[in-house]
């Protein structure tokens, strides 16, 4: 469980940056972009870290804030760094992005409901093209957890 930052609770921090980030802005389809956020969020509506992950995943991409910049506002290391992995840089392709990302189970969740949600926005061909490699090998990834908690004879 993250600490607590000074002001209030994690996950109302993260929700509160990313409104404020988002303020104003819109998608391809017209929605809030804020809306982006929560649609991401509500697909992982089971877990209080990972809810806040999700509404901050673009954030650093976007170029509203920089690492140092979240942790400056006190929201903890813990979330911090995994919205650090969930950042694409132009340093990497985006299949060594995924590859990545992989290799935190959690956060494939987040990247799956990032896609998803996305392509709920006029998705770019290019976007769809990324996303249909993209989904098998984080799909997976998921798949591989479960079946080994399936054939566990613990």
């Amino acid at each position: 469980m993250s600490e607590d930052p000074p002001f209030g609770d994690v996950y109302t921090l993260c929700k509160n940056t990313a409104t404020y980030a988002y303020k104003g802005k819109y998608r391809r389809n017209g929605r809030l972009a804020i809306s982006h956020m929560q649609g991401v969020v509500d697909a992982l509506a089971s877990n209080n870290d990972l809810m806040s992950v999700a509404y901050l995943h673009d954030i650093v991409e976007d170029g509203h804030f920089t690492i140092i910049g979240l942790l400056a506002l006190g929201i903890p290391n813990s979330i911090v760094s995994q919205v650090e992995i969930l950042t694409h840089t132009t340093l990497e392709t985006y299949e060594d992005y995924i590859l990545r990302v992989c290799q935190h189970k959690d956060l494939c969740r987040v990247k799956l409901a990032d896609m998803l949600d996305n392509l709920t926005d006029r998705p770019t061909m290019k976007q769809r093209e990324k996303y249909k490699k993209a989904y098998p090998i984080l799909l997976s990834n998921l798949t591989e957890e479960a079946d080994e908690r399936i054939t566990s004879t613990e």
